[in-house]
């Protein structure tokens, strides 16, 4: 019983510690602003591609038709 109440007073002390460290809120906010900007690279994604498909459809034709007139 001794040996567990040892155990708890030590793990309560590393939740303490644990808590009152900030070392690692900078890396939180890193990790929240990158999701945010996925999310948004991942909106406009859906939204460019409509507009640049026909581009890039265009220029393969054109890649294609120059290189059957090397033929």
């Amino acid at each position: 019983m001794n040996s567990e109440k040892r155990w708890r007073k030590k793990l309560g002390s590393i939740a303490r510690k644990f808590a009152r460290d900030e070392s690692g809120q900078s890396t939180t906010e890193y990790i929240l602003i990158l999701s945010v900007v996925v999310m948004l690279a991942m909106k406009l994604r859906a939204g460019m591609k409509d507009k640049l498909q026909p581009l890039i459809d265009n220029v393969f034709k054109g890649a294609e038709s120059f290189t059957e007139g090397a033929e």
